[in-house]
């Protein structure tokens, strides 16, 4: 795995949404379904870096061999407006769908994490679909998105500080520097695009 850990300068997310519509084309109506494995996806971009910091991102991008190796990527720009108070752990084996049954948080917080928040469990990132807040022992329903594809084990943690994307690049994507002159050395201009493992 290859920790990229500078943060990017743009990042556009995307939820690649797994779902379908069937349209009769006698009656004209329709039927909407939805499948497990809707993913996130980023396109990327660092610019006006430094030689030092230029050399090693370049040297790191080099090392995903396309899409052969696994990406950890900093979740960009993350703000988060919940407590997140306590130690979030997954309360129960087997959960799937879009809703997260969890303890060990700090009790009675009312602003435990909040809609727009982001949480990596199991080496994927979910998006806090609506406010979640604790209950007087530590519990937790939270509802997220996208819905679960691998599903985490009994009292595995819950990440809310740093959470991270883990992606590969999109096949056929390349790494490349474009580098440019200036006063104090040339600066380094790079970008990518990748999706969520599976």
């Amino acid at each position: 795995m290859i920790d990229i850990d500078l943060p990017p300068n743009s990042a556009t997310i995307t939820l690649l949404n797994n779902a379908q519509v069937f349209s009769s084309k006698l009656s004209g109506t329709s039927q909407y379904t939805d499948y497990p494995g809707s993913r996130w996806a980023v396109s990327v971009a660092w610019f006006n870096r430094t030689n030092a910091e230029g050399r090693r991102l370049f040297a790191k991008m080099s090392a995903l061999n396309g899409p052969i190796n696994v990406l950890k990527l900093p979740i960009p720009d993350i703000a988060q407006k919940g407590t997140a108070a306590g130690s979030g752990k997954v309360n129960g084996a087997g959960q799937e769908g879009t809703t997260l049954v969890t303890d060990g948080w700090t009790p009675n917080q009312a602003n435990l994490l909040e809609a727009g928040d982001w949480i990596e469990v199991n080496q994927q990132a979910f998006m806090i679909a609506s406010d979640a807040s604790s209950d007087g022992s530590g519990n937790a329903t939270i509802t997220i998105t996208p819905a679960i594809r691998k599903t985490p084990a009994d009292d595995q943690d819950i990440i809310v500080s740093s959470p991270s994307f883990y992606m590969r690049l999109v096949a056929g994507s390349q790494t490349s520097s474009d580098l440019s002159p200036s006063f104090n050395g040339p600066l380094y201009a790079f970008g990518f695009d990748a999706v969520e493992i599976d």
